[in-house]
């Protein structure tokens, strides 16, 4: 078979998926090879389409193809109307079959979610987590199972985390306003410039990481206020 002819048949088989859903109904024919182009069209109608490359030419049907070489039919592929209803009946229940398995696997699924959430809301381990650990792993949860409604659980832990945080940020801020204070007396009180100069620039890095801190307490603080 030559390069040219081999692009043909190529491309007529995409044409056939293309036109398959919207081409004529044909209910019998007496087509035989060696009719013509007209006849086979007197005899099934107009295709739904075709292709045609050189002297060959394939007209495209809901139930099949005729291929021609010259005008002359060469090949008939066209299923009876049994087989048609057949396959079309096939194919409806596959469609359904999917469907009834994906709406198993998706209840099984939430299932599995359901159960999961159960054991962690009764786990003492899980509940010893910190706060931000417990809150993660819950994002995690709705994730996997996004049916499964844990909307309270998060806004909750969200509540705990947020709290964790706020403890957390006053008594680091605590700790650095009471180092900055000790850094500027040893500043005062030394009388060596280098050390003078290390002082300052402790003193600078601490101020920097409390104005941080400061914000963060105020994202925090905002977060929480309903």
């Amino acid at each position: 078979m030559t390069k040219a002819k081999r692009r043909f048949w190529k491309r007529s088989a995409i044409s056939m998926l293309m036109f398959l859903t919207s081409v004529p109904h044909i209910d019998a024919h007496s087509i035989e090879i060696g009719d013509s182009r007209d006849s086979v069209i007197a005899d099934i109608g107009e295709p739904g389409g075709f292709m045609a490359s050189g002297d060959m030419e394939t007209l495209f049907y809901k139930r099949g193809t005729v291929m021609l070489e010259r005008g002359k039919v060469i090949s008939v592929q066209i299923r009876s109307a049994e087989k048609q209803k057949q396959i079309e009946a096939e194919k409806l229940q596959a469609l359904d079959d999917e469907r009834e398995a994906k709406d198993r696997a998706r209840k099984a699924h939430i299932e599995k979610g359901r159960a999961e959430k159960r054991r962690l809301l009764e786990s003492e381990e899980f509940k010893s987590l910190p706060p931000h650990e417990r809150l993660a792993q819950w994002r995690s949860f709705q994730h996997t199972y996004p049916d499964v409604s844990i909307e309270e659980i998060l806004k909750t832990e969200g509540r705990e985390a947020r709290g964790a945080d706020t403890e957390e940020v006053t008594a680091r801020i605590g700790k650095l306003e009471q180092q900055i204070l000790e850094v500027q007396k040893k500043r005062r009180l030394t009388p060596n410039n280098r050390l003078r100069r290390r002082y300052s620039r402790e003193r600078r890095e601490m101020e920097e990481e409390l104005s941080s801190l400061r914000l963060r307490q105020e994202e925090i603080q905002k977060s929480t206020t309903p």
